[in-house]
C-alpha cells in the first residue's frame, strides 16, 4: 500500500499566539503529526493538530483540545 504524501499544516498555541506552520516538505500523514509533536514538545508548546487542510476553524480546534485535558483521570 502506497502512503499518500501531502503538504501538512501543524498548529499550536505558544504564549504569544496560535501559529499555523506549513511543513516544508511533503510527507506521510503519520510521519507530518510525529514532527509537528515533536516539535511543541521540544519547545513547550501545546500540540492542536496537523492537517492536510490550511482552513481550519481553530477555535473549534481549541475546544476540542481542552476538552481532552479535562478528561484525563487522576
Amino acid at each position: 500500500m502506497k502512503l499518500r504524501k501531502a503538504k501538512y499544516y501543524t498548529y499550536y498555541k505558544t504564549s504569544y499566539g496560535f501559529v499555523k506552520a506549513r511543513l516544508a516538505s511533503e510527507l506521510a500523514f503519520s510521519e507530518a503529526v510525529e514532527l509537528g509533536k515533536n516539535y511543541c514538545k521540544s519547545n513547550d508548546y501545546l500540540y492542536l493538530g496537523t492537517f492536510d487542510d490550511e482552513h481550519v476553524n481553530i477555535n473549534l480546534l481549541l475546544k476540542e483540545s481542552l476538552e481532552e485535558k479535562k478528561t484525563v483521570t487522576v
